[in-house]
């Protein structure tokens, strides 16, 4: 698994690379490009000061634009702009359409953009440029969201969660962990998705919330080429921005003929979930997690925290600033 894309420099701006080329300016065919960004892909980042936009709160609309990218064909053709909307100071992110942008480079485009602000703690209007073998292939968009959306959403009273389910945590005053269902829609092909749901043992190890958060981004990332695949185990470790985490997931061994066979998907739909579960719970932690069909456990997985890592941003990363 090649991890240099992400943590990858950009290219200088010229007006090659930041025009749209044909696609016969790519020097490989699609069949050829990794499932994971390598050393070939390089990206851009545009930050704006003004208007500031938004926090950590960002990466749950990330999560949740990589999880309904990450259920279509990754060589799939994005013509046309796509925008992904999050709650109160969140903002937006748009993919925008482009005749080379495809499902795949968005997904690497949209992850290398969340480490660069994360590294960065720069939190703004911004927009990125993805670049493989030289060649523009994706190009996203962060928004502050408008004040009458704020307005709006300030204004409505929040309703509970009628799908939460609370159990026993490990965590001394934490409220306890959340369940909660991953019927979200985005996997309805699977044969009884609908009565899975997600427990999650919040550890007494704390972790950076940068690191749970980007370790999650990834993870997304390396399960979607195993989006409708079974999965007996998975085991990803992550740079984070400041540690190491560690992940591995199990399909249980109990799992009978009837029962639902994990997907790659369904860990999806999970972690797409955990960035707006966390802030709730304020609970930013090592967690021990299970998927249940109707009360049975079908898998499980831990995240961990690591040794530290330094920040893994290339010195020739070039950032530019609009005033």
């Amino acid at each position: 698994m090649s991890l240099s894309g992400i943590y990858a420099a950009a290219v200088e701006p010229t007006a090659n690379t930041l025009s749209t080329p044909s696609s016969s300016s790519l020097h490989t065919t699609l069949s050829d490009v990794p499932d994971l960004p390598d050393g070939r892909w390089r990206f851009l980042a545009t930050y704006r000061r003004d208007p500031p936009v938004y926090n950590l709160r960002i990466v749950s609309v990330c999560a949740k634009a990589m999880q309904e990218l990450a259920k279509m064909d990754p060589n799939r053709l994005l013509t046309t702009s796509r925008t992904w909307n999050g709650p109160e100071t969140s903002g937006s992110v748009t993919v925008e359409g482009g005749a080379l942008t495809t499902v795949r480079w968005a997904m690497w485009l949209i992850a290398s953009a969340v480490r660069d602000m994360m590294t960065r703690d720069r939190f703004e209007t911004a927009l990125f440029y993805g670049f493989w073998q030289d060649v523009q292939v994706a190009s996203v968009r962060f928004d502050p969201p408008s004040e009458l959306a704020k307005g709006a959403e300030d204004n409505e009273p929040k309703q509970p969660d009628s799908k939460v389910v609370y159990t026993h945590t490990t965590v001394p005053d934490s409220g306890r962990p959340l369940a909660f269902d991953l019927s979200s829609g985005t996997v309805g092909a699977f044969a009884n998705d609908d009565n899975l749901r997600a427990e999650i043992e919040y550890l007494s190890t704390a972790v950076d919330e940068k690191d749970i958060l980007m370790a999650i981004i990834w993870l997304i990332l390396s399960l979607t080429p195993n989006y409708r695949k079974p999965l007996k185990i998975f085991r990803c470790n992550v740079f984070g921005i400041y540690h190491a985490m560690l992940t591995i997931w199990n399909r249980a061994h109990t799992v009978g003929p009837e029962q639902h066979v994990l997907v790659g998907g369904d860990l999806i739909n999970m972690l797409a979930k955990l960035p707006e579960t966390m802030e709730r719970d304020d609970k930013y932690c090592e967690m021990i997690i299970k998927i249940k069909e109707r009360g049975t456990l079908v898998g499980h997985g831990v995240i961990r925290k690591g040794p530290p890592k330094p920040g893994y941003l290339s010195a020739n990363v070039s950032v530019y600033d609009e005033r």
